[in-house]
């Protein structure tokens, strides 16, 4: 269970990510922990005197002792349940392994701004999109909002399920740890901003190495969860293959772009980051207007990505 896992209990992680989603806990999050030492160690490596070699190196240090800490520290506790009680280690590993997972949570978080857009207004719609995304929500209209939570549940279908349950699969909890420290470096350090440029970039690096495969599965399960709603599976593959490296990442314009496809729509263009203009580019070829139909619809290919994931890891597993 430490480093290979069982068919029952990767259905058990999944069934408590869907049932339960972000769930309040007694305790930190673990995320949130490893956020807490990322903060520690960035306080504690940052160099004084800004220097590009210096950063990189400092940056890089960091990422291999957060990484190495998640590693150890996960199964350390999973090793220490075990030797207590075998089924009490069983029930700790699930437990970790369900926070690395957030399929709904992040459907939550999308319906969230949506029914905040439909009900409240923009300024509500912002506020709620601002939680969950990196750009400035500030001035959005209702296209753009709606664009952003379609985008924003595209990338996270890799992410949040796919890649977690990936790095499950592959090397047990520990690793699936590791990769979420990694996706939790690059969204604290991984921006292309003066303090981070450079300071970030192994964290940013990391992260496009280890999504590098679950992306594009990703956009794989995303054309196949919209034919098994109706959509039509060639024009997905199609914009996938167009457009998937109009995005500026090496890795979220696959998922983007196969849901770009199969709604029908198109995502990208301008953005703000942090006051910085980004041209992220067009994806997609739209049918219709923008409407809140298509997030809706987003929801039902995350919930079904999810479920073709996990049919896989355990067709794998067996």
């Amino acid at each position: 269970m430490i480093f290979r896992i069982t068919p029952p209990a990767l259905v058990l992680i999944v069934t408590a990510d869907i049932l339960l989603g972000d769930a309040p806990l007694p305790f930190p999050h673990p995320v949130v922990l490893i956020g807490r030492i990322i903060e520690f160690l960035e306080h504690c490596l940052y160099p004084e005197q800004r220097e590009e070699k210096r950063e990189l190196a400092t940056g890089t240090v960091l990422v291999f002792i957060v990484c190495l800490l998640t590693f150890v520290l996960s199964w350390a506790v999973i090793k220490a349940a075990y030797l207590i009680w075998p089924f009490s280690g069983f029930l700790v590993a699930a437990f970790l392994g369900y926070t690395c997972l957030a399929s709904t949570g992040l459907a939550r978080a999308a319906v969230k701004v949506l029914a905040a857009l439909e009900k409240e207004g923009l300024e509500e719609a912002r506020k709620s999109l601002a939680m969950i995304v990196g750009r400035d929500t500030a001035g959005l209209d209702r296209e753009e909002i709606l664009k952003a939570v379609v985008e924003t549940v595209a990338e996270n279908i890799s992410d949040a399920v796919v890649a977690p349950l990936f790095y499950l699969l592959l090397g047990g909890v520990p690793l699936a740890m590791v990769y979420k420290a990694v996706n939790t470096m690059d969204s604290m350090l991984g921006y292309r901003s003066d303090r981070y440029e450079f300071f970030g970039r192994a964290a940013a690096r990391l992260d496009d190495l280890a999504n590098y495969l679950p992306a594009r599965l990703s956009g794989l399960l995303i054309i196949a969860a919209g034919w098994l709603l109706g959509y039509d599976p060639v024009r997905g593959w199609r914009i996938m293959k167009k457009y998937h490296h109009v995005h500026h990442s090496p890795n979220s314009g696959y998922p983007e772009a196969a849901m770009a496809g199969i709604l029908g729509m198109e995502l990208g263009g301008p953005s703000s980051y942090f006051g910085r203009k980004v041209d992220k580019g067009f994806i997609g070829e739209p049918l219709a207007p923008l409407h809140g139909g298509q997030v809706r619809e987003a929801v039902k290919v995350l919930y079904l990505c999810t479920v073709l994931m996990t049919f896989l890891g355990v067709w794998v597993v067996w």
